[in-house]
Parts: C-alpha cells; structure tokens; sequence
C-alpha cells in the first residue's frame, strides 16, 4: 500500500518476471526475464496490513506460477525467507526467522507479544538482508514441505550496513478477509 495506493499509481505498473542471474554466482541476467506493460486493477487497498492487491491487465509469461497464502500467524522462531530485488538489483534470497509481532499504524511500530493484538510481522535475517526497494517482498513461512506468503514487507532497518535490525510484514492472514472476495473461501477460514 505505501508504494502502490491509488488507481491512478496501479495504471502505471510494469512487472518484470525472471529478474535474476543466469546462473549461481553470475552477474548477468536470465535470458527468461521479461517484462510485461499495461497496468493493473487495484482491487484493494489498505495501510492496515500494508496491502495492495492487484489485478494484472497484461496476463504473466508461461512458467509462473501463484504462491500459496498462509492463512494462520507462524509461530514466534519459525524460519521465514524472502525473494525480492534490493534497490531494483537481480533476484536475492534472504533467510531469518520470526522474532515477535508488533502493532503498526503505517508510521511507526511497537512490538506486541500477543499475535491477536497485532498486524504485522518482525522478521530478522540469519543470512542475507533487505534494502531500499524490496517493499512487497513476500515473507515465506514453512508448512509441511511447501513455503506459503505470510506476509509482505512494509518498513524496516535492516540493510547491508545493519543486517541484524529488524524488518516488519504486514500479515496476510489479517489482509484475508479483505482479499476473500477474488481469493475465494479456504475450508475451516
């Protein structure tokens, strides 16, 4: 929500898929990257959960595929990744776990101890960090053998000059509700 809010933000989108190395430990790009222009629908907007949803108006390359959603708070020490692009750079993996929850008015954050009381997630990294330009970035949280979306990076501190510092997640499960209407129901949710 903080970057994308208002329709007239969503018409401008461009997306670009397989932004990453060829290979391990090479600097240029897949020759699978694409982009693709013409916008989105913004279906949803909320700076409670830092959330926009967003309905493509051009249809993704063959070989994507959707994330699953994690419709229940991970428990505090789960292992949380994130795929995302600091300050628009090729595809990065960071990994950390969850350290606590905390209540965020789309300013500032204060941990809380209770995930009920809170909207969003405090993630710190193990290996790797976030930057300026990974906001959206999923927070991946394990179920059984598959990683689902548990939430979506709104502010933090953690950077290459402050790796240990923390970063927060708006949750997906509180943004569910919302999203239920295009998402559909989930049995038991």
């Amino acid at each position: 929500n903080h970057c994308i809010h208002s329709q007239e933000a969503a018409s401008t989108i461009s997306t670009f898929w397989f932004y990453r190395a060829a290979g391990c430990n090479q600097p240029q790009l897949d020759p699978a990257a694409t982009a693709v222009h013409g916008g989105a629908t913004l279906l949803h907007a909320s700076g409670d959960t830092d959330t926009a949803f967003l309905q493509l108006q051009g249809a993704p390359p063959a070989g994507t595929v959707h994330a699953g959603s994690l419709l229940v708070p991970p428990a505090v020490g789960a292992p949380l990744a994130t795929l995302h692009h600091p300050g628009g750079d090729l595809l990065k993996l960071s990994q950390g776990s969850l350290q606590s929850y905390a209540r965020c008015n789309g300013v500032s954050c204060t941990p809380t101890g209770d995930a009920g009381e809170s909207n969003y997630l405090v993630l710190r990294w193990a290996s790797g960090t976030t930057e300026s330009g990974s906001s959206g970035s999923p927070a991946m949280a394990p179920w059984g053998s598959h990683r689902y979306v548990a939430g979506q990076l709104f502010a933090g501190s953690a950077s290459c000059s402050f790796p240990d510092a923390p970063d927060y997640y708006g949750r997906f499960d509180k943004a569910y509700p919302s999203l239920r209407q295009w998402l559909g129901n989930v049995p038991g949710v």
